[in-house]
């Protein structure tokens, strides 16, 4: 299967091409992108395909490893108070004790922010 251009792209970078220099090598097609890579002192330029896909693939996951860790920084932990306070009110709508809310406890809860809600605004 041929490579996609963001298979490509990701590749020249991980070599050390810049954003402007693949882009000039793009748009003269893919024989300068593959002139690029061994410019880069890679032998083969683009025709080992399983291992671009593959950095490709490792590069994807690296980012979304990042965000994720990004992500958890930014979320602030619960006090104990607080993650008492909301399992109060899971064990209130988890009827059957199973540890999961299914469809009809979760109609329960919406029905109940929903009455909340109303008497909020009317009140």
């Amino acid at each position: 299967m041929p490579l996609k251009q963001a298979e490509i792209e990701n590749y020249l970078l991980s070599l050390g091409a810049s954003q402007k220099v693949i882009d000039a090598a793009e748009a003269k097609g893919l024989q300068a992108m593959d002139d690029l890579a061994r410019s880069y002192n890679v032998p083969s330029g683009l025709r080992d395909e399983a291992h671009i896909k593959l950095l490709y693939l490792k590069s994807k996951e690296e980012i979304k490893a990042k965000a994720q860790a990004d992500l958890e920084k930014r979320l602030k932990p619960l006090h104990k108070e607080e993650r008492q306070r909301y399992r109060l009110a899971f064990d209130h709508f988890d009827a059957d004790c199973s540890g999961e809310l299914d469809e009809d406890e979760v109609r329960r809860v919406a029905r109940l922010v929903a009455a909340v809600g109303l008497v909020a605004a009317a009140g």
